[in-house]
């Protein structure tokens, strides 16, 4: 079994705030941060941390929910 981790900060469309988030394999906890900046660039960032993990296909996973 891959151990997974994963972390992240997403814009999230209408919030003023930056949705942070991390978990363990399907443990997740989120929370709104600061507010995003009027100059600061509006961008989602998530990291995946793992051992034996497909990387293609988290890689397809994401591309597939953005379409």
């Amino acid at each position: 079994m891959a151990k997974l981790r994963y972390k992240g900060v997403l814009a999230i469309n209408d919030k003023p705030e930056r949705l942070i988030f991390q978990g363990v394999h399907r443990i997740t906890g989120f929370d709104y941060g600061r507010p995003w900046g009027e100059e600061e660039p509006r961008e989602s960032l998530i990291v995946v941390i793992g051992r034996r993990l497909d990387s293609n296909a988290i890689t397809a996973g994401f591309l597939a929910a953005c379409s």
